[in-house]
């Protein structure tokens, strides 16, 4: 696939909730999704493992669309540019996005309400085809790094 190994949203609405993309690919843009001038909604769902030859591969968002995340989680997937992430995402809060730098403007919005850089380690350290997250860590519990 082109744009969207996951999922190709044209100028529609889509709403994931309770969801996982894992696995796609496209040859250029949006291993997961790729939102082209619509409305994306994701709660409480998982992109991760996904991948695109040029951009966000795991989410690809371009031509005025409008992506939103709220509690989930978009980790280890991969791209030339913005491996987890390209273009506008909004955030409801309590997101994980490994790497950001496909999608600046999101980090900058949402530093204050994700989950804390202490508790990122259970993510960034998972081996491909393994559980991303088993534990939440509470900010009493020491850092396996300390």
């Amino acid at each position: 696939m082109f744009g969207g190994g996951g999922i190709r949203n044209f100028g529609g609405t889509l709403t994931l909730q309770n969801s996982t993309l894992s696995g796609n690919s496209a040859v250029f843009e949006g291993g997961g999704i790729c939102n082209s001038g619509g409305t994306v909604n994701a709660q409480n769902s998982t992109l991760a493992g996904n991948s695109a030859g040029n951009s966000g591969g795991g989410i690809y968002n371009y031509y005025y669309g409008t992506l939103t995340l709220q509690n989930s989680l978009i980790v280890h997937n991969s791209a030339i540019g913005g491996p987890d992430c390209w273009g506008e995402v909004n955030s409801l809060g309590y997101n994980l996005v490994g790497q950001e730098t496909g999608c600046p403007a999101m980090s900058l919005a949402t530093r204050p309400r994700r989950m804390p850089a202490w508790a990122r380690w259970r993510i960034t350290a998972a081996p491909p085809g393994h559980a991303l997250c088993c534990k939440t860590l509470r900010p009493w519990m020491p850092s396996p790094t300390a």
